[in-house]
């Protein structure tokens, strides 16, 4: 995955900008980023060609970005959608709407080059392109191609219903035959006006005919990116396990297993109750022992785990500890009891090395609620009774050295010196709390405690026979 910055030339000097979101709208693509100043800039795409990009205030009211931005598919950067429309450079040029349209004319015909021309409506004066897209109509008329004509004022009934011109050609007798075409939705238009029936088929995805023909229709254009992007849309609209199916096979053939993680992340935020894509992420994570994003998954979502999953969950615990990751201890209790619960024995050994780690940084209520979870389970768990146990203990001046015992079979050296200390204080004859001491010095390599100790250790010997 790039970065979610590029390069934009404004005449000799290049801007680097910060990429906030993209929206795919009927072959359309607008990319919205910001400069260091916070100001916003607006590139365009139209089918797999940029072309151009320009600073905004605002957007128009019921202006084609509008449009787009309210009834698009929207795409939080970064995201390999926009790494797939954006150039391999990252770089993209600013040229003039002069330039632009001159260049249109060697690529488009005249009934979309009308069309492009409304995505400028909030940088062009509206008379201004107006002009430009009455240019495109007479070219039509002069080569007799009337329904052609008749598609470039529909394009302008969409841009500039009000204006004057517009509504006195659109209601011209010429066209009274066309105009009834298009209101009863004749089926010869879907193969004579594209624009037309691209905005009937997303306007009417519902239906499975309608979805069929919008993705033909961009396969036909090698529109890679309306091809995904329309599968989304399909499936957030109604996701099944069809559609979800569909989905991921249309992803596989364009990105990397890693890129389809990110663009299934980004739809489970916007539908975080399908089970399929729980399912697939946790599968890659656990395969590429990301534990974190894997406990992520399972503690925000309810998942019924496969044994397949349950197995690969234990490798994976296999080589990665909990306490190395930035994962909450409050949370580890959502992978260890669905892949031990079915284990006691493993499970109460797991859990005895768990609560060691705890009683390192947090005191025994802590260790005690942290096992509630697994309390629950009813279980009977060995360690579960330890632990009430030395909370009991705790508070208990006479059994200290019990308590220092069982910090001991817990690897919790320091402790266990302060409960051993405590009591030989108490107990000053006993000699079972300094031999603890000294056992624990010498363990720890520290020879000259424990030489120390276990000379009063003989003392105290000697001194009871």
């Amino acid at each position: 995955m790039k970065h979610s910055t590029i390069t934009v030339v404004d005449g000799k000097h290049p801007i680097t900008l910060q990429v906030k979101r993209m929206v795919i709208y009927l072959q359309s693509k607008i990319i919205e980023a910001y400069n260091e100043h916070g100001e916003v800039y607006y590139c365009f795409f139209y089918k797999n060609d940029f072309l151009n990009v320009k600073k905004s205030t605002k957007l128009r009211l019921h202006s084609h970005m509008q449009k787009a931005f309210q009834n698009g598919q929207l795409y939080e950067a970064p995201h390999p959608l926009i790494d797939l429309i954006l150039p391999t450079n990252r770089t993209l040029k600013s040229i003039t709407f002069k330039q632009l349209f001159s260049k249109l004319e060697t690529k488009y015909p005249p009934v979309e080059i009308a069309r492009v021309a409304t995505f400028f409506e909030s940088f062009i004066p509206q008379k201004a392109l107006l002009k430009l897209i009455q240019t495109k109509y007479y070219e039509y008329v002069r080569d007799g191609k009337m329904l052609k004509s008749y598609q470039v004022i529909r394009v302008l009934l969409n841009f500039a219903p009000k204006d004057k011109w517009v509504k006195e050609f659109a209601n011209k007798l010429e066209y009274y035959k066309y105009a009834t075409l298009y209101k009863q939705l004749d089926s010869r238009l879907f193969m004579k006006d594209m624009i037309f029936a691209e905005s009937e088929w997303f306007l009417n995805m519902k239906e499975e005919e309608n979805f069929k023909q919008l993705i033909t229709f961009y396969e036909k254009e090698n529109l890679k990116a309306d091809i995904i992007s329309t599968h989304i849309h399909a499936f957030l609209m109604e996701p099944t396990n069809e559609q979800f199916h569909m989905l991921l096979q249309s992803l596989h053939e364009i990105f990397s297993e890693q890129e389809i993680v990110m663009i299934l992340e980004d739809i489970n935020q916007k539908h975080s109750n399908f089970s399929p894509i729980h399912h697939f992420l946790l599968n890659f994570y656990m395969e590429n022992n990301e534990l974190e994003r894997a406990i992520q998954l399972i503690s925000s979502y309810p998942i019924t785990f496969t044994h397949s999953q349950l197995k690969q969950l234990a490798i994976v615990m296999e080589s990665i500890h909990l306490e190395e990751t930035a994962v909450s201890p409050h949370n580890w209790h959502h992978i260890l009891i669905p892949i031990y619960e079915s284990n006691h024995q493993q499970l109460d050994k797991i859990l005895h090395r768990y609560v060691g780690i705890l009683l390192e940084s947090y005191d025994l209520p802590f260790a005690t609620q942290w096992l509630e979870p697994f309390q629950q389970l009813n279980l009977h768990l060995p360690i579960i009774a330890k632990v009430k146990k030395m909370g009991m203990l705790r508070n208990d001046p006479d059994q200290q050295s019990l308590l220092g015992e069982m910090y001991y079979q817990f690897h919790l050296t320091e402790r266990a010196i302060e409960c051993f200390s405590w009591e030989m204080e108490l107990k000053e004859n006993d000699p079972r709390p300094v031999q603890w001491l000294a056992k624990i010095y010498r363990e720890a390599g520290q020879m000259h405690e424990y030489k120390a100790y276990q000379q009063h250790y003989m003392n105290l010997q000697n001194g009871a026979s």
